[in-house]
């Protein structure tokens, strides 16, 4: 028998190899289609009459019957949208081709979204296409205009899109960083400041891209004014090895110190990165930083007399890290991140060591050396999906440095014409902070 499918509907698979239960008839089209061609079909088949539906022929001119069918691609239910009888059929041998039993392209109603009362999720959130997990993971942010061609499969962390840039805002400080230049104190910690993270990747398929990493800090700065009327203020060195008082003059029985030290921090990273699934993300490259620290002490004492006493100590890392980022979707909009970073180095270090006292400068030591160096970066995440390509996120990251110099470990507690030759480069140095930043995915 002949039959005519008008702008058939896909419903989801079944389980079973017959289906035996009475068919449930969709009464509307979502976007209208040209009638396929009729096919050739035989059925061993009960049929009876739907008694509130009236017989109306198709373009065709055949009565539209609707069709159960078990054999066919994929074992899915096809159904006329006008239908006017009801027939079970337990096997229908299908003549010709089966492409012409498939649904006009975008008139699919993909599976249910739990999130979205079991409707699909387009019906509820704008801007999420049918390429959407239904389990809230991975929200779609193709550019391209047809979506019904992602470019790979979609993930968590960078859903459907080949192309991401995230921006943050940072707002950081140091700690281990005390030290202190005169019996009256010093510091014990920086100040706050501002700083900026930049992350841009390119996916080439649906599990490995390259990623740039940049991640920088305004100098970390503070300042310190002491004054005794009575010239009570002493360095905390003390002169020897052919220094004396001559030498170090200004720097005790002081009426006025100043003291200041300032930290900057920037890195470069260049990852390979590697997807898996929609959980987790691992990455591992190179990683360049620079760390310098600097300390100064500008002494008057009771006789007028001016000094200036400077550390300066610069680190520049560079070597291999690995990574990973885990991700946790809660619902389509908020989703919560974790990550890790872990480095080892070669750290080309250089430290100046100066002292001027009176107008002449009696000391200008400095030293080069390479040592081995560590890092580890931990932080949180929170993310809110604010639109089509666009998260806002929020959260705290920490980064510790191992084994690099520092002025504070380098002030000396006896100054001689040699100190500043054999500097310690065993400190560890500790950032953290919170960030504010925005996703953008292409």
């Amino acid at each position: 028998t002949g039959v005519s499918l008008a702008s058939p509907k896909i419903l989801p698979p079944t389980s079973g190899k017959n289906l035996l239960a009475p068919a449930t008839f969709v009464q509307e089209n979502r976007r209208a289609a040209v009638p396929p061609a009729p096919i050739n079909a035989t059925a061993n088949s009960e049929q009876r009459e739907w008694p509130q539906a009236q017989a109306r022929p198709n373009s065709n001119g055949v009565q539209g019957i609707p069709i159960v069918s078990s054999q066919d691609v994929d074992n899915r239910l096809i159904i006329d949208s006008q239908p006017i009888h009801q027939t079970v059929v337990q096997q229908i041998p299908i003549v010709g081709s089966t492409s012409e039993l498939l649904p006009p392209e975008g008139s699919v109603d993909f599976a249910a979204c739990p999130h979205c009362g079991g409707g699909g999720c387009s019906h509820c959130m704008p801007g999420v296409t049918e390429l959407d997990s239904a389990a809230g993971i991975g929200q779609s942010y193709i550019s391209s205009s047809d979506s019904s061609e992602p470019p790979f499969e979609c993930f968590g962390f960078m859903p459907c899109a080949d192309r991401y840039l995230i921006t943050d805002g940072l707002y950081w400080t140091r700690n281990d960083g005390e030290i202190s230049g005169t019996n009256f104190g010093g510091f014990s910690d920086y100040e706050w400041d501002y700083g900026i993270r930049v992350q841009a990747g390119r996916r080439y398929d649906s599990i490995s891209g390259m990623e740039f990493v940049y991640t920088g800090l305004q100098p970390l700065e503070q300042t310190l004014r002491q004054t005794s009327g009575i010239g009570a203020i002493d360095a905390n060195f003390v002169p020897g090895g052919g220094l004396g008082a001559v030498q170090t003059s200004a720097f005790f029985n002081a009426v006025e110190t100043n003291q200041s030290i300032k930290t900057q921090f920037h890195s470069v990273e260049l990852n390979r990165v590697r997807w898996g699934f929609d959980v987790v993300q691992t990455n591992i490259g190179m990683r360049y930083m620079w760390f310098e620290d600097d300390y100064k002490l500008v002494s008057r004492n009771n006789l007028g007399h001016t000094g200036t006493f400077s550390l300066s100590a610069v680190n520049q890392l560079i070597g291999p890290e690995i990574g990973v980022n885990l991700f946790y979707d809660v619902g389509r909009r908020v989703s919560f991140s974790g990550f890790g970073k872990l480095g080892g180095y070669l750290n080309f270090y250089r430290t100046d060591l100066d002292l001027i006292n009176n107008a002449v400068q009696y000391l200008s030591n400095a030293h080069s050396d390479t040592n081995l160096s560590a890092s580890l970066d931990l932080g949180v995440n929170a993310h809110i999906h604010l639109q089509r390509g666009m998260r806002l996120r929020a959260g705290y990251s920490a980064m510790w440095l191992w084994d690099v110099t520092s002025s504070a470990d380098n002030f000396p507690t006896v100054l001689t014409t040699t100190t500043g030759f054999t500097p310690d480069d065993t400190d560890t140095v500790f950032f953290h902070g919170a960030n504010v930043g925005i996703e953008f995915y292409r």
